[in-house]
């Protein structure tokens, strides 16, 4: 990865983050950068800044040698997972030895199935080496007996066993320099029970994947667990230009790696809708009969009329309870009211009704197989009680679980009807929020749909502005200037001001050089052309032959009145 976060590849690594390359999580290895000395404006949050919604990354260096590294350190490893895994990571961690060989995160569901990811980075031995090299970091850092490479393996093999221990799937991207077929990566398989996702699918031959050097063997692999089963696996060569060494992928289903019960979070913001007026004047009026009825208004009241600086400190307590007993009230009142949800499907009533009602036939009907013993699981009662009095539906839980069945299929069928009609829904709401605007407003339903649609515009054009600012532009390090000597270079930050100053107020006083604005021509027209000569030049009859420029001579020239005027005389505008 490159220091400078303009850099093209640095561009296109960050591409790769933002799920352009269709993964849900990437695991690299040889990172080559040591974040602490990375400058400010190039960290990985600056890189991804507006482009990687709900996105994590776990970056995983040698942080024991900060004296003597620099900002490039061979090695390092890195996961960065999309909103899908974020949402469910549980756990992260990195290297115990604090040597950047491996970054981990567990992802799955409270008592559910999970899956843990590894990234690890196996050093090569350098033939060359002057002791900056990954494999040299980690024999400084080790025990004198032991060897890097081998190392690594037993470590990894200590904190895999402690992850199977717990039932969870394992799945490894694990660059190994070293021929992923010989007898070492084999052997560390099997210990594992882990097997090779590429060659699980496609045999025993396995492509190059590096072009670096000499090598036409296999040196990076993807290692998972025996129960999974890949959908698809492969190695893409020409997958990008970040690196010499291929990407190899594997696809696998979400309900091996998570469960069988694996469901996507689907995250709803919403908000009061309060440019409704029916709803602001829903709210005001219930919000305001809570403050009455719990006399809080007669009490704000008599606090009111005890003179300035006489409270003492139980006047001031009883403030502040009012005050958080109106603020609970208020929000209290706001929950049970009409949001505006942004979801899959635009907002309408209709829309809404047709959900909660197949929310609650489901919630019924699970609870009717859980008291049956056909499934297991729990069921709010309170919930299915909200549901009944937000539908006007009474009868549910009294009836037979057949009944529920059929119920629940026509809720369902009907809710699908309402998803595809959704748009014409929500515009037939929207055709009676104008008419509540209209008539708020004395206007006509016309001028609010026309005040509703553009405001509706101006946030589409908006969002597509932010669209396009959301990559930082490059801090102005050197500008030029044309003055009177010629092309000039500004370099520093006074400079760079200067000619930014100098150049913005050329452009906005350019009309100061010009012939009508010369001294005498002010003085012989008058600023606002209220001396004799104005009249004069309307009229065809001033002396021009004192004005040397050819062009403002030309231009008072054809000032004078059209005959038609001059026989006709003005027209005078009268206001009653």
């Amino acid at each position: 990865m490159p220091e400078s976060s303009w850099t093209p590849k640095s561009k296109e690594i960050a591409a790769m983050a933002t799920g352009r390359d269709g993964a849900d999580i990437r695991m690299w290895q040889e990172i080559g950068l040591y974040w602490p000395k990375v400058d400010e404006l190039d960290k990985w949050g600056k890189r991804i800044k507006g482009q990687c919604y709900k996105t994590k990354a776990i970056f995983s260096y040698n942080n024991l040698e900060h004296e003597i590294t620099s900002v490039r350190q061979p090695g390092g490893t890195a996961i960065v997972f999309n909103e899908r895994l974020s949402s469910r990571c549980k756990e992260t961690g990195i290297d115990h030895r604090n040597l950047g060989r491996w970054a981990w995160t567990r992802c799955g569901d409270e008592n559910k199935l999970h899956t843990t990811f590894i990234s690890a980075y196996r050093p090569c031995v350098s033939t060359s080496s002057v002791g900056t090299t990954t494999y040299d970091q980690h024999l400084r850092n080790i025990p004198i007996n032991k060897e890097p490479r081998k190392l690594l393996l037993d470590d990894l093999t200590t904190l895999i066993k402690s992850f199977q221990e717990k039932g969870d799937n394992i799945i490894i991207g694990m660059d190994a320099n070293e021929d992923i077929t010989n007898r070492n990566i084999k052997s560390f398989m099997a210990t594992l029970n882990l097997k090779n996702a590429v060659l699980s699918l496609h045999g025993n031959r396995c492509p190059s994947t590096t072009d670096a050097g000499d090598s036409d063997k296999p040196i990076d692999i993807i290692m998972c667990s025996m129960s999974l089963n890949p959908v698809n696996a492969g190695i893409d060569p020409d997958a990008g230009s970040t690196s010499d060494h291929a990407w190899v992928w594997a696809d696998f289903r979400k309900e091996d790696l998570f469960g069988h019960d694996y469901r996507d979070y689907k995250k709803f913001t919403y908000k009061l809708k309060a440019d409704d007026p029916r709803m602001a004047q829903k709210y005001s009026s219930l919000s305001l009969n809570q403050i009455k009825k719990q006399g809080i208004h007669e009490k704000l009241v008599n606090l009111l009329k005890i003179p300035v600086g006489q409270l003492n400190n139980d006047d001031i307590n009883s403030f502040h309870k009012l005050s958080n007993d109106t603020t609970k009230i208020r929000q209290d009142t706001a929950s049970k009211l009409r949001h505006i949800y942004t979801g899959e499907k635009p907002w309408s009533p209709d829309w809404k009704l047709a959900q909660n009602i197949k929310a609650l036939w489901y919630l019924a009907l699970t609870r009717r197989q859980i008291q049956n013993k056909i499934r297991k699981g729990k069921v709010s009662l309170k919930k299915i009680r909200r549901l009944m009095k937000l539908v006007n539906i009474r009868n549910v839980l009294s009836l037979p679980i057949d009944v529920v069945e059929k119920k629940y299929a026509e809720a369902h069928t009907k809710y699908i009807e309402a998803c595809k009609n959704s748009e014409d829904l929500s515009d037939t709401h929207q055709d009676t929020l104008d008419e509540a605007m209209a008539n708020k407003n004395q206007t006509s339903v016309l001028i609010e749909r026309k005040k509703r649609k553009n405001i509706q515009k101006q946030k589409e054009a908006g969002r597509a502005l932010t669209r396009l600012k959301r990559g930082e532009r490059p801090m102005a390090t050197k500008v030029f200037i044309t003055t009177k000597q010629g092309r000039v270079e500004c370099n520093n930050k006074e400079d760079i001001e200067w000619a930014c100053i100098t150049e913005n107020k050329k452009r906005f006083s350019q009309v100061h050089t010009t012939p009508p604005m010369q001294t005498d021509i002010l003085e012989w027209v008058g600023t606002c052309a209220e001396n004799e000569a104005a009249e004069e030049i309307l009229n065809g009859t001033a002396d021009l032959s004192h004005i040397e420029d050819t062009y403002l001579k030309l231009l008072l020239e054809n000032m004078r009145r059209p005959n038609i005027v001059t026989k006709h005389g003005l027209i005078l505008q009268i206001s009653l």
